[in-house]
């Protein structure tokens, strides 16, 4: 395992640690969503570049339109002014957010729809000027921490989602699941890109060999302890294989870091570099 991924390990053990001491002393779910809005700001500000600051809030364009609430908001801090920053609830120019992240306790479908809507607000909004690569909207992105379904299932109601109304990236962190045009290797077509962070077989030097790694521990148990870390079993065509979420975790903020570059006209992020095959890989459904 590369130093990043291993070191990404620990970030999520950190991460789904900090949720469940939320998910138990906070029983009102609106309350516990936006604990684990929180935690992941945590998370992303860290890994952003300082120029970027993370918030909530609504985005305004200049005929004063105006997007439905956002869980996040990541916007330009340094060149940029934030309106009304003395409040608790900020609005932000729509020229300045460069991305905008959808944050779900458990995904469902209702959940899929307001996705939707949201992204279908922030369409309606029109920016006053373009990014450095020619776009003009912030990339929209979901994650969740768990999902309410199986995978062909979420993939059958995305591809119902029109596409323009789809996220550009999608993780379902305790699932292992990425997908999204964002993510490397993700192809184009109509279908909605969905895939898992499985475990790869390795040798003594950490190289990857070819299988993935099979569940050992008994039918009724959804994960596995593997070297000191936790794994996610997957049931992929009556085979309990295991999934890496600290992987899927990984290549979505990579993915957004590298999105935000390209947005932004500048030259790939670092951590792009350290991100080699085995990382990387993305299992497709």
């Amino acid at each position: 395992m590369s130093v990043v991924a291993q070191y990404w390990s620990g970030v999520l053990q950190r991460l789904q640690a900090e949720v469940e001491v939320f998910s138990r002393l906070v029983r009102h779910e609106g309350e516990r969503g936006r604990a684990n809005e929180v935690a992941l700001a945590s998370v992303l500000q860290a890994f952003f570049p300082r120029r970027l600051g993370v918030g909530t809030g609504l985005l305004i364009d200049t005929r004063d339109r105006y997007s439905k609430q956002s869980d996040l908001v990541v916007f330009d801090q340094v060149d940029e002014p934030t309106v009304l920053a003395q409040t608790t609830h900020l609005l932000h120019p729509i020229e300045s957010v460069v991305v905008v992240v959808e944050v779900k306790t458990t995904l469902r479908q209702d959940d899929i729809t307001d996705c939707a809507a949201k992204k279908e607000a922030l369409l309606n909004l029109e920016p006053a000027r373009r990014h450095a690569d020619g776009s003009t909207h912030p990339i929209f992105a979901v994650l969740a921490y768990d999902v309410g379904m199986n995978i062909d299932t979420l993939k059958r109601h995305w591809n119902e989602t029109a596409t323009e109304l789809r996220p550009e990236l999608i993780c379902c962190v305790n699932s292992a699941v990425i997908g999204g045009t964002l993510v490397p290797g993700a192809g184009g077509g109509d279908s909605y890109p969905l895939g898992f962070t499985f475990l790869h077989q390795q040798d003594a030097d950490g190289t990857r060999l070819a299988d993935y790694l099979a569940a050992s521990v008994p039918e009724e148990d959804m994960h596995e302890m593997r070297d000191g870390r936790t794994y996610t079993i997957v049931d992929v065509a009556g085979e309990r294989l295991l999934a890496e979420p600290a992987r899927a975790l990984l290549i979505f903020v990579e993915s957004l870091v590298r999105g935000i570059a390209e947005k932004e006209g500048r030259p790939t992020p670092t951590v792009s570099y350290y991100m080699d095959s085995r990382v990387s890989e993305v299992r497709w459904i």
